[in-house]
């Protein structure tokens, strides 16, 4: 918000989220996806048989991490260097360059604070690795602020150095902490004595190997829309960003948050195919319960959302409208991308890593020829770059759901569909009630928004902004639930308690461990 207010979606602030696209592409990679999750169960392994062990490993591959990211980055700021100096190139290019430089040093930061904070998850610890981020939020902002009368081209650039001292000071509010942990186990001498790529390390690299390829798969494919958006026009990258945020707010809660919790209780189910299934139907049932009106809300709530979130100072009219088309676009993705999230751990429980890695190339395959053809071909916005991703997402989730019923012959497509046909039409009546309301009381069309026949004035007005986006999510949320009463009153609530029941029957509470069943 702070950055919509002070800079708006000016092709300079593009440039910066390009460019810290760019710098952070490795971080899923060397910090808190594919080498964290494996850093925790090799940790946790050898601090059971020997606590000191324990910390010889975190040892050595701190310092390992340390080598190869230093090493890693300093190649990278030479070939960045020698393309500015011999490469020439659009002005506008060689910007996201330099200003990618200046931050490519805060990935060191990251991924060390990522590992550290995991020692830290394990040692039961989770104050400081929770707050720490608090830290680099208030860096950025702070910098916003100092740097708001400066023009755009040139605040970037401070922009850029303030982000990458936040990553810096948010990896040194951990390390005292790690220090203490190191020195309760090692002495000097021994804290100094580190192998490079022990025997240990190179067996976690192993069994992570596919990880990574997923997790750079996906984080090329996001680095890849933010260059086709530069090309879209030099604000398109703005406006993936503001509306990206919003798409990933209910994916993280309802996604990923279900799907962190679904598989240790699928790891254990799954010698009993029946409770597998049912396990994973549930999951999806409930998922889909939850996503289903968010994706809805994101049509007929979007554009009174975004010009209450960002509608004032430089986040003009304009930015407004292509945000919400942005928006529109991821949303449509919201629902494929929230199953496949829950479908992945039922691949990974039945130590399966190697579909979710193909599902990640085939959208990563699709994401990149649609977006050739949205934007070199057809020439088309931003907004068709978010309708690319989230094509590719719906050809991905149809390849782990065809592949799922194949390998398992478990068929829980018709089931899941049957258990939420209540909420898709409760919502779908939902939204073309306030979608009635806005044209009757605020004369806007989400139809000739979309199809760009009128040029829609947003309220620069806080309280407008205010009264317009609360009317309408109130109407939203009040017709959802009273149509969700209603259709519960006629259709009965039998079907609610079928999966419990099912299980009951099935195994006696006797018969089924009570960590499963909790």
């Amino acid at each position: 918000m702070s950055m919509a207010f002070f800079f708006g979606t000016d092709p300079a602030i593009a440039a910066f989220l390009v460019a810290f696209r760019l710098a952070n592409l490795l971080r899923r990679i060397f910090g808190e996806g594919a080498l964290l999750n494996s850093f925790v169960p090799h940790f946790e392994s050898h601090r059971e048989t020997n606590p000191k062990q324990a910390a010889q490993f975190f040892r050595d591959i701190l310092f390992s991490l340390a080598l190869v990211l230093f090493l890693l980055i300093g190649v990278i700021e030479l070939i960045c260097f020698f393309w500015v100096i011999f490469g020439g190139g659009r002005p506008d290019n060689q910007e996201i360059v330099i200003l990618t430089m200046i931050m490519l040093p805060g990935l060191l930061f990251i991924c060390l604070f990522s590992l550290c904070s995991g020692l830290l998850q394990c040692e039961k610890s989770f104050f400081l690795s929770g707050v720490a981020p608090l830290i680099f939020n208030v860096v950025w902002i702070g910098s916003i602020w100092m740097f708001k009368d400066i023009a755009p081209s040139s605040a970037v650039r401070n922009l850029s150095f303030a982000v990458t001292f936040a990553f810096l000071f948010q990896w040194l509010m951990l390390l005292p902490k790690t220090f203490l942990f190191l020195r309760s186990h090692l002495t000097w001498i021994e804290f100094f004595q580190g192998k490079l790529f022990s025997s240990e390390i190179r067996q976690m690299i192993s069994s992570m190997s596919m990880t990574i390829v997923g997790v750079g798969a996906v984080q090329i494919n996001s680095a890849v829309d933010a260059v086709f958006a530069r090309y879209a026009s030099l604000e398109g990258p703005a406006y993936l960003n503001y509306a990206i945020h919003l798409q990933q707010l209910p994916l993280a809660l309802f996604g990923i948050g279900i799907s962190t919790a679904l598989l240790p209780p699928l790891a254990r189910a799954i010698k009993d195919l029946g409770l597998y299934a049912k396990l994973l139907q549930f999951a999806l049932s409930n998922a889909i319960l939850l996503l289903f009106p968010c994706c809805i809300a994101i049509f007929v709530l979007g554009s009174s959302g975004i010009n209450l979130l960002y509608g004032r100072g430089d986040f003009n009219n304009e930015s407004v409208t292509q945000t919400t088309l942005c928006l529109w676009g991821y949303g449509i993705g919201l629902i494929p991308m929230g199953i496949a999230l829950l479908l992945a751990p039922a691949f990974y429980a039945r130590k399966d890593y190697w579909t979710p890695t193909i599902a990640s190339f085939i959208s990563l395959g699709i994401n990149f020829v649609l977006n050739i053809l949205f934007v070199l071909v057809f020439q088309r916005g931003a907004a068709s770059l978010s309708l690319a991703t989230s094509l590719a997402a719906c050809c991905s989730l149809f390849f782990l759901w065809s592949r799922f019923s194949k390998i398992t012959g478990i068929k829980i497509f018709l089931p899941v569909v049957l258990s939420s046909w209540r909420i898709a039409l409760c919502s779908g009546i939902a939204g073309i009630i306030t979608l009635i309301v806005a044209y009757m009381a605020f004369d806007e069309s989400i139809l000739l928004l979309l199809f760009g026949t009128i040029g829609k004035s947003f309220s620069r007005d806080f309280i407008s902004q205010v009264i317009h986006f609360f009317t309408l999510s109130g109407t939203f949320v009040f017709s959802f639930l009273a149509l969700y009463q209603t259709t519960a009153a006629l259709v009965g609530l039998e079907h609610e308690f079928k999966f419990s029941s099912a299980i009951t029957n099935e195994h006696p509470k006797n018969e089924i461990p009570k960590n499963l069943i909790q």
